[in-house]
């Protein structure tokens, strides 16, 4: 049945009772003349054919051979196509290594810049949080003084209003017992003025300042314009060059390395980062005149030992 089915009678039949090692080819059939199989390649029209479409179509062609013919030619280019496709692959997984290797960096970075970014702003957080301190220690200094004073107040009020009753008791005394000399003795007292007692705020002195309210006057709008405004650091961003792959170069300082008393041309070796006077500059090593020179041209190191290497430690 498998052989008379035109879709099928092509296919290759093997035995699978006993041992298999078929090389199996299959027969392409033609799609306009039924049961002719290609066997023919049309190299000016580049397309497989069959004997008749050979014999219909192109009678005119200058080069159609025989499928067989142009094997070893096809498995040859085949074969070299492998191999680009397999450089192309390498040099892909390898491009593949190294940006997952970017991407492990680019989290570091984004990591450390988070850092030092929160550092910045717990800096400034501190110092309004001192800020803070600041002004409610000023306002409990000040609301203190101004409890002080009313509680003093209050105390002297207590004290005149004590000495009040007291003479208003010793005048009734005087009204009770009904004599003419306590009387009179009590009346001249009074109009001596020994009774009468003056106000609080006379015997204060003249220029005493006391303290009538206190209020506090929010700036959150300058403070929110000035967060706004503040500079707390910038992101310095690199690009690459996507034709190289390689990171485009940044220029971020020039030294000038020639000094009044050089000798001879400088000549440069190694380079390294020292901190001078709490700042970091960069050193360089001059072989020509002997001697190490810092960016700053204002520390000249001659050094002792003979070139051509100097090793610089850095703590």
């Amino acid at each position: 049945m498998h052989r008379a089915s035109p879709a099928s009678h092509d296919h290759e039949m093997c035995d699978l009772s006993g041992e298999m090692n078929v090389k199996r080819r299959r027969k392409v059939v033609c799609p306009e003349h039924k049961g002719e199989v290609i066997k023919f390649v049309c190299k000016d029209c580049h397309k497989a054919v069959c004997q008749t479409c050979c014999v219909i179509y192109h009678r005119k062609c200058e080069s159609v051979v025989t499928m067989e013919s142009l094997m070893p030619t096809m498995k040859y280019y085949l074969r070299k196509n492998v191999k680009v496709l397999l450089k192309k692959m390498n040099r892909k997984q390898t491009l593949v290594k190294k940006t997952h290797k970017k991407i492990r960096g680019i989290e570091k970075t984004k990591v450390a810049v988070e850092g030092h970014i929160k550092s910045a702003v717990e800096t400034v957080i501190a110092n309004i949080k001192q800020k803070e301190i600041q002004l409610m220690n000023e306002v409990k200094d000040i609301t203190d003084k101004q409890t002080q004073q009313l509680k003093a107040d209050i105390k002297l009020e207590e004290i005149e209003m004590q000495m009040y009753r007291q003479h208003c008791e010793f005048i009734d005394q005087a009204l009770v017992s009904d004599c003419e000399m306590d009387l009179y003795d009590v009346y001249q007292a009074w109009e001596s003025g020994a009774v009468e007692m003056k106000d609080v705020r006379d015997t204060e002195a003249a220029d005493t300042r006391r303290i009538d309210h206190i209020r506090f006057t929010t700036y959150t709008d300058n403070v929110l314009k000035a967060l706004d405004k503040m500079q707390f650091g910038e992101i310095d961003v690199t690009y690459q060059d996507q034709e190289q792959y390689l990171p485009s170069p940044v220029v971020v300082d020039r030294i000038y390395v020639r000094v009044s008393d050089d000798e001879e041309g400088p000549l440069l070796f190694d380079m390294t980062a020292v901190v001078v006077d709490g700042v970091q500059t960069c050193a360089v090593t001059d072989y020509n005149n002997k001697c190490v020179k810092s960016s700053s041209q204002e520390i000249i190191i001659h050094a002792t030992v003979n070139f051509p290497w100097i090793t610089l430690h850095v703590g």
